[in-house]
């Protein structure tokens, strides 16, 4: 539990806990971390799988983002084992091949089981990320969502959300067309470039903030050595 400070006169108020109180006066535990995966290939298809195990923890989140080479074929479904997804948002780069989703689980089984992307016809170098959590609302879990894209070369992913609900999380994912290792803005998730023997000229990843300013506009972003373009998918996650 955070406790940001005190109210006048010495006592705790609402606010200073850092946490939401119901109607009866119950105090709702802060989003956490559980897990994560990430993998890629270079090789072209429509489906690209990886295992996460999720832990026996109430209210639980199982956020996927994925991208590939590709703007068309688009993803046409996620699972998680037999459940299925719902997706989030989706970008892609106008003028030029590549596409980035964001989709969500609520309640994964507690299990180690396989995430699968599944595109509707073959894409080429793939990549995804599957992060889970817990403490999130079971009955309406996402917020505000933005995306962005870049149709010119630079060298920062330019992502950007703005969380409206205390005690809320953010998250995004990433198709950045680099050659080179990308660097987080937030220190908590992951970058990968997809490789070939030609070398790397595609990178994903995702990146997220348990404790964003809320009401405020937060900096996602991501940077590069090299100039290229991007699509970039964000959301703001409710707790439980």
């Amino acid at each position: 539990m955070k406790i940001h400070g005190t109210a006048k006169g010495g006592a705790l108020s609402k606010k200073d806990f850092g946490v939401a109180f119901s109607a009866g006066g119950a105090v709702s535990a802060d989003i956490t971390f559980d897990s994560q995966v990430y993998t890629t290939t270079t090789t072209t298809g429509t489906t690209l799988d990886d295992d996460i195990t999720i832990a026996d923890n109430d209210d639980r989140i199982l956020i996927v983002s994925a991208g590939a080479y590709n703007a068309s074929p688009t993803i046409s479904g996620v699972t998680f084992g037999s459940q299925d997804f719902t997706q989030i948002n989706t970008q892609d780069i106008t003028g030029i091949p590549g596409r980035c989703d964001l989709w969500y689980l609520l309640a994964p089984t507690v299990s180690t089981n396989t995430v699968s992307v599944t595109w509707s016809g073959d894409a080429g170098r793939r990549g995804f990320g599957a992060l889970s959590f817990y403490n999130v609302s079971q009955s309406d879990p996402i917020g505000v969502t933005n995306t962005e894209l870049s149709t010119v070369q630079v060298g920062t992913v330019e992502g950007n959300l703005t969380p409206t609900t205390a005690n809320s999380m953010i998250i995004d994912g990433v198709l950045y067309l680099t050659g080179q290792e990308m660097e987080l803005t937030l220190t908590a998730g992951f970058a990968v470039n997809i490789t070939d023997p030609g070398g790397a000229d595609r990178a994903v990843g995702m990146q997220y903030d348990l404790d964003p300013t809320i009401d405020e506009e937060n900096a996602m972003e991501y940077t590069s050595d090299e100039d290229a373009r991007y699509a970039w998918v964000g959301a703001e996650i409710l707790p439980a």
